[in-house]
């Protein structure tokens, strides 16, 4: 048996504004605009290599036509990282798909995620509650997946806004040694980890990262991959305006709109005795691999129309954004380390002897 991830899409919400261009995406590639979305997938070794199962992380824009094309096959189960309409518009096709295949059945189809990311959803598709079942997650809290041999996660809290109730970012695990241990971060700002969860996601061997931004723009709620200005070593000024008026408190905020859960203000409890002031927490993808170093990084949901307004920065094509973040991670002396930009289709291998020495890309 090995294990895959599958990049079902890699884009943010409006990837190519209509009467614009980009150079990352071209308007004819529709599958190339896909929103986010990844599938854990078990296969059997054999000549068939069939899928024993897939696990889906997230279902926004061409989601399922991308599932349709590719296998066309219903997933066992659906993970959201938060409940935006790039991450979720699939779930109701999904959901009616399993609905008319077992209607004979009385089983609900399984949706992972926290209880704020599941009152969004249910905001959006009210009717799909009576054929979803919630498999609530908890921060820091490790669960197993019920569709799967042994994967398990354990979901930490990220903060993406104000208005992204819940937000989370996966690591998986699973006991079986052909698995290496893997992070989806799914849309962040800043990851909202206590200190000794630094050590338990040092284990990973793949990073899959929202990478919005080149540089920091913290006003559009993602984490930029630079922490500063092009060609400047001082503290940028957005970032820094945006320390002065946020605070712990502000972060987790949206992780209690919807009240609070004894286990999850006990984990939150903790992170805020671990932080003093919300600059040590990692608000760019090199601090945050300079705090958790894993060996291979894949870019995802890159715009760049910030860059572009804020700073006078072109926009870059896939070669040149694997180039030049690549280039960034040695001036950092993050040399052990590679940087990848997939494309809608391409599988990452999960065994953990060749991720860990060969850092390839299958």
């Amino acid at each position: 048996m090995s294990y895959k991830i599958r990049i079902n899409g890699t884009a943010p919400a409006w990837p190519l504004l209509l009467e614009g261009t980009h150079a990352f995406y071209e308007p004819g590639n529709i599958t190339g605009m896909g929103s986010a979305s990844y599938s854990i997938i078990s296969v059997s070794d054999n000549e068939e290599a069939s899928i024993n199962w897939e696990i889906l992380i997230d279902a926004g824009h061409n989601t399922v036509p991308f599932l349709l094309n590719n296998g066309n096959r219903i997933p066992n189960a659906i993970m959201l990282t938060h409940g935006h309409p790039d991450h979720i518009l699939g779930v109701d096709w999904i959901v009616q798909s399993y609905r008319f295949k077992h209607k004979k059945s009385k089983n609900k189809f399984p949706v992972y995620c926290t209880y704020g990311v599941w009152r969004m959803l249910m905001q959006t598709y009210s009717y799909l509650e009576s054929y979803i079942e919630l498999r609530e997650l908890f921060p820091g809290q490790k669960r197993y997946i019920d569709e799967t041999s042994d994967l398990c996660v354990i979901p930490y809290p990220v903060f993406h806004g104000q208005g992204a109730f819940g937000s989370s970012m996966f690591y998986f695990k699973s006991n079986t040694l052909n698995f290496c241990p893997l992070i989806i971060t799914g849309d962040l700002l800043c990851a909202l980890l206590r200190k000794n969860d630094l050590k338990t996601l040092s284990d990973a061997g793949v990073l899959i990262i929202d990478t919005n931004n080149r540089f920091p723009d913290p006003e559009s709620n993602h984490m930029s991959f630079a922490r500063n200005s092009p060609h400047e070593k001082n503290i940028n000024k957005r970032l820094q305006q945006w320390f002065d008026r946020m605070n712990t408190s502000s972060l987790i905020a949206p992780h209690f709109t919807f009240g609070q859960k004894k286990n999850v203000k006990t984990y939150f409890d903790e992170f805020i005795s671990d932080w003093h002031h919300i600059n040590e927490i990692p608000h760019c993808i090199l601090d945050f691999l300079n705090m958790i170093p894993i060996p291979a990084v894949f870019l995802s949901h890159y715009w760049g129309i910030y860059d572009e307004v804020h700073y006078g920065e072109k926009l870059l094509n896939p070669r040149e954004l694997e180039t030049w973040a690549n280039k960034l991670a040695q001036q950092d002396g993050l040399n052990t380390i590679q940087i990848h930009v997939p494309k809608p289709g391409d599988y990452i291998t999960l065994q953990e002897k060749s991720i860990k020495q060969n850092h390839e890309r299958v």
